[in-house]
Formats: structure tokens, sequence, C-alpha cells
């Protein structure tokens, strides 16, 4: 009887709390994945060598005296 009068007073109420009730685990599972999804986002980044091993083979050289400034204007 308590459970029909608290529907038939707060039926919002009510059926939020029998919602969190059952969503609870699914919240927890997808809040645990999104974790493990953001923690292999950041190993993935970090074992990314990439960076530094695509360097160029040459060195740059900017060339000497007015060459460098040759095209300024």
């Amino acid at each position: 009887m308590r459970e029909y009068l608290d529907l038939v007073t707060s039926p919002s109420g009510v059926l939020s709390e029998v919602s969190e009730k059952v969503l609870a685990p699914v919240v927890a599972k997808l809040d645990t994945a999104k974790k493990r999804t953001e923690l292999a986002l950041a190993v993935t980044r970090t074992a990314d060598a990439e960076g530094p091993m695509n360097v160029p083979k040459t060195g740059y050289s900017p060339g000497s005296g007015r060459d460098p400034w040759a095209d300024a204007v």
C-alpha cells in the first residue's frame, strides 16, 4: 500500500528511484569502459614513437651571407 501511495503522490520521484536502481549496473559498466578507453588512448599516445623518429635526415642550412635574404623585399 505504501508503494502505491508513494506512486500516486509523487510519480516522478518513484519512477526516478526505480530507474536509478535498474540503470545503476549499466552506468557502472559504462563508467568502467570509459576509463579503460581513456587509459588505452593515453597508452597509445605515449607509445607513439613516430614523432621522434620522423625527423629530417639532412641538416638544415639557411645559407650564408646575403643568400637567406635574396628574395626578401
